[in-house]
């Protein structure tokens, strides 16, 4: 008796893992695939965004259809000291409905006067690149080659101080 409930009890979980997999939740236009998850009491999707580049934490994170940028950024630690604002890329994995794929987002009008009415909707599977900026990028170089010669003076003083 207990084999033959666990092998219907495994077709089950068959059945349903196999036609699971195809069922869709739609939210205003939105796909929904079966790996995202569902809506929740506010009826909220949530989703996952890349997020690369000069950021404290990049990495993938999972956001309320509702989320925007400064949420996104904020979860993520916010831009580190250096990032290029102005150049922000972001790159769909599907296009929208205008069939665009990529677009160039400027936060500056948003870091001076808090106004989010120019923010992009995130999709799911976007993927979000903050840019370093070039003198930031040139600075960090700078200080490489500096360490790198400090370590050097360190190393000839050591061989001097050994050597008499």
């Amino acid at each position: 008796m207990t084999i033959k409930l666990n092998t219907i009890t495994t077709f089950l979980f068959f059945l349903q893992f196999i036609f699971g997999q195809n069922q869709s939740l739609s939210n205003e236009g939105l796909q929904v695939a079966s790996e995202m998850y569902s809506p929740d009491i506010d009826g909220a999707y949530y989703f996952k965004v890349n997020l690369w580049g000069h950021i404290e934490t990049p990495g993938v994170y999972t956001i309320a259809s509702d989320d925007d940028l400064a949420t996104l950024f904020s979860v993520a630690g916010g831009p580190k000291e250096g990032a290029n604002l102005k150049q922000i890329k972001l790159y769909r994995k599907i296009p929208d409905k205008n069939g665009k794929i990529s677009y160039t987002i400027n936060l500056h009008q948003f870091i001076k006067s808090g106004d989010r009415s120019n923010f992009i909707a995130l999709n799911p599977d976007d993927t979000v690149i903050i840019p370093q900026k070039k003198m930031s990028l040139l600075y960090g170089k700078i200080k490489l080659v500096d360490t790198f010669l400090s370590l050097l003076v360190l190393f000839f003083q050591v061989q001097l101080m050994l050597n008499n």
